[in-house]
Order: structure tokens, then C-alpha cells, then sequence
């Protein structure tokens, strides 16, 4: 055999081996006869990590085979993240919650709901709608002379409307707190005395005369027609219709609307309850509810009296405190009531009043203490301006009064020259 034959049987060998390596190696064929032996009369238990056997018909797929050999790559360890700094506590917040007036002036009357009877009653929709319409006009109006004449007619409108001052509702809730408290305790002295646990509206009516308060809601309609064939209809009535009341007249809310006074009579029993003498004494219902529209009604009877004093007697257009303690001097001295009881009550006024004006003060400092520097001094700029325009309009009322008086003193003044010789002939003549 020559040289060249042997090398080419030689790749050919090596060509062959290399072949046979390549190839996969056949699976050896599964015995049907030894399966069947194997799953006969129970079934085949399926290999952990294999998968299930797929339906007939379908193709089985193969695993695929990873290459020997070659390590699997790690997934790369995520890093640990990084702890959160603790959060610093949180500072307690400044307490800006509005405190009701009520609590800081220790009564159960609202001087709010007060203030909503008192607009209600002092108002005029006729007055203040021409108002409106005359300020609008007046708005639109370029014309000077028009414009004066249009002012004219706002101002001479305005006259016949009574304002409140802030200080007026808080006294007539003062009054009433005092009222309502003591005819609670009236009534629950007289159930008491007649050996009942429950108070009813007779029992209000009984022994009236020591009522100190009396004067001030005894002319109500609701008060002076109480019977008690009236009060055994008032249980069928309207909520609100005050029993005995005659046609055509505004009776009391019903405790349903937002105007009625019976939540606040509420509050009122419950610190009257707060007394050991009353704390197992029970109130009806009825009885709230004929407080309540009591309330309304004394309101509306001394509000009358005082826009008549406002009006016709001192001539202003702000109803204040002054005038809600003139209302009471009169009512009270008028039934006889001794000074000393007047007194007491209008000193209650007075200290609620200094309560009140005395939260004023607080949060006003509490207010000024939040505003920078710059905020303060454009707030001092405001109230100067607003005081030098008070001045400058009270300057001119009284210039304007000057006037007036000066002409006054001249038709004073001719009339005294042309009497006075008169007088001195006349004298003349008597005298001879």
C-alpha cells in the first residue's frame, strides 16, 4: 500500500469518528410489553419535575437539554437598600379651630341665633330692596348731579332701617339664657312640690308670681293665652303653633327649621340638670318645645320696643346693648321688680360683654403674633387711613352742623332786632 493510500484511510477513519461523535445518541426503545405490565390496574405516577403527559395526537415536546459542562449564570445579587432615616415628629400643629362664642361667654343661648331673629325682625325687603336697586343705578351712573341725587335717596332710605351693633346679640342671648334657666328650674320646683317627676307647661304656670324674669315674655301671646283646655290641643297642633294664638300671627319655628331656639333650651336643661336637687327630674317634649317658641316670641315683642326707642326717641340707626338693657329696666321696674333684681341681670350683661371683648383682644394678639414685619406695618397704614377718613367725615358733619347753626343764629338774630324795639315801645308805653 503506497503512502498517499494509507494517509487518506486514515481521515477517512477520523472523518467517521468525528461523525459518530457529533450525532445524539438514540434513546433506547421503551418495551411495550413491560409498560403495560407496569401500568395495569393503577396509574402512573408522574416523576417530580417532569411534565404531564400531554393528550393523544398532540406532539410531545422535548426538554430541552442544556449543554454539559458550562455553568448556569448567577443572577447578580441585588443590592441591599439602604435603610430609611427615621422620620423627625412631627410638630404639633397651632390650635386655630374657631371657638364658639357661647363657650367663651359660659351661656347656652346662641347670640348667633339671636342675631338671625333680630335681622329678621328689624329688616324691611321693601326698604332694602329699593336700596339695592338705587346702589346699582348708582353704579352706572356718570352724570355728578345724578349721582348726588341718587345718594340722597339711598341715605334718606337707610334712615329708616335699625342695624346691630356686634355687642347687641350677644346681650339679648345673655337675657334669655337667664330667662329660659329659670323658668327651667321653676317648673322642675313645681313638679317637685306636687310630687311629679316629669315636668309639664302647667307646671311653668304655677306660682308664676316669683318668676324675677317674668316681665319680659309674660305679654307673649304664647304666655298670657295658656289655658289648660289650650294645652291639651297644643299636643294635636303644628309643631311651632303656639296654642291659643289667633289667626294672622307668626307663631314659633318648628324645631325642624334651622331658626328655632328648642336646641339651645336643651342645652340649657342640661346644665340646669348639672344641680343635684334637679338631676333626676325629667322634662316633657312639650315643655322644650313651648320654651322654644317662648324665646321667639319675647325676642320679637322687645325687639319692637327697642326700634322704638332707637328710632323715635334717640333718633340713631344702631339698636346696641344699651338699648336691650333700657328695654329690661323698663319692663322689669314697670311689674314692680325691685332694683336690685334689675341690676343683677344687667350686670350679667356687663360681664358677658367684657368676656366677649376680651376674646377680641386674644385673638387679635394671637393673629398679630403670625404676621411679619412688613404685614404689620401695612396693617398700621390700613388703620391710620381708615381713622383719617372716620375723622375727615366727622370733620365735615360738623362743619356741616356749623353751618346750619350759623344760619340759625342769623334768622335768630333778625328776628331779636326787629322784636327787641317793639318790646321797648311797648314797655315805654306802660310805663307813662
Amino acid at each position: 500500500m503506497s503512502a498517499k493510500a494509507a494517509t487518506k484511510d486514515v481521515k477517512s477513519k477520523d472523518e467517521v469518528k468525528a461523525k459518530v461523535k457529533a450525532e445524539p445518541k438514540a434513546e433506547p426503545k421503551a418495551d411495550p410489553k413491560a409498560e403495560s405490565k407496569k401500568t395495569k390496574g393503577e396509574p402512573k405516577a408522574e416523576a417530580k419535575g417532569e411534565p404531564k403527559a400531554e393528550a393523544k395526537g398532540e406532539p410531545k415536546s422535548e426538554p430541552k437539554s442544556e449543554p454539559k459542562g458550562e455553568p448556569k449564570a448567577k443572577a447578580p445579587k441585588a443590592e441591599p437598600k439602604p435603610k430609611a432615616e427615621p422620620k423627625p415628629k412631627a410638630e404639633p400643629k397651632a390650635d386655630t379651630g374657631r371657638i364658639q362664642l357661647a363657650s367663651v361667654l359660659k351661656i347656652n343661648m346662641s347670640q348667633a341665633r339671636c342675631a338671625t331673629h333680630l335681622k329678621m325682625l328689624l329688616g324691611d325687603e321693601v326698604i332694602e330692596s329699593q336700596v339695592r336697586d338705587l346702589k346699582a343705578t348708582l353704579k352706572n351712573t356718570t352724570d355728578a348731579t345724578g349721582a348726588a341725587a341718587i345718594s340722597v335717596s339711598i341715605a334718606a332710605l337707610a334712615k329708616k332701617l335699625v342695624r346691630i351693633s356686634s355687642e347687641t346679640p350677644i346681650a339679648v342671648a345673655v337675657v334669655w339664657d337667664c330667662a329660659v334657666k329659670e323658668l327651667l328650674r321653676h317648673g322642675m320646683d313645681g313638679a317637685n312640690a306636687a310630687d311629679r317627676k316629669i315636668v309639664d307647661v302647667a307646671h311653668l304656670h304655677a306660682s308664676k308670681d316669683v318668676l324675677s324674669l317674668l316681665p319680659l315674655y309674660n305679654k307673649c301671646l304664647l304666655w298670657s293665652n295658656y289655658s289648660a283646655e289650650n294645652e291639651l290641643t297644643a299636643a294635636t297642633a303644628p309643631a311651632g303653633v303656639p296654642a291659643g294664638a289667633p289667626a294672622g300671627v307668626p307663631a314659633g319655628e318648628d324645631n325642624s327649621t334651622k331658626n328655632s331656639f328648642y336646641t339651645y333650651v336643651e342645652n340649657a336643661l342640661k346644665t340646669v340638670k348639672l344641680d343635684e336637687k334637679y338631676k333626676t327630674m325629667r322634662v316633657s317634649n312639650r315643655v322644650r318645645e313651648y320654651i322654644a317658641d317662648l324665646v321667639a316670641q319675647g325676642i320679637a315683642r322687645n325687639t319692637v320696643l327697642s326700634r322704638i326707642i332707637v328710632q323715635r326717641i334717640v333718633g340713631v340707626r344702631t339698636m346696641n346693648a344699651d338699648h336691650v338693657k333700657v328695654v329690661v329696666n323698663m319692663l322689669m321696674a314697670d311689674a314692680g321688680r325691685a332694683p336690685a333684681a334689675i341690676n343683677a341681670l344687667t350686670n350679667v350683661i356687663d360681664e358677658k360683654l367684657a368676656l366677649y371683648h376680651a376674646h377680641l383682644r386674644a385673638e387679635r394678639d394671637k393673629k398679630q403674633l403670625g404676621l411679619s414685619a412688613a404685614q404689620l406695618a401695612e396693617n398700621a397704614c390700613r388703620q391710620n387711613e381708615q381713622l383719617l377718613a372716620r375723622k375727615k367725615k366727622q370733620a365735615d358733619l360738623l362743619k356741616k352742623r356749623a353751618i346750619e347753626s350759623a344760619g340759625q343764629a342769623r334768622a335768630l338774630n333778625a328776628e331779636v332786632a326787629s322784636l327787641e324795639p317793639q318790646v321797648t315801645a311797648a314797655r315805654a308805653a306802660v310805663s307813662q
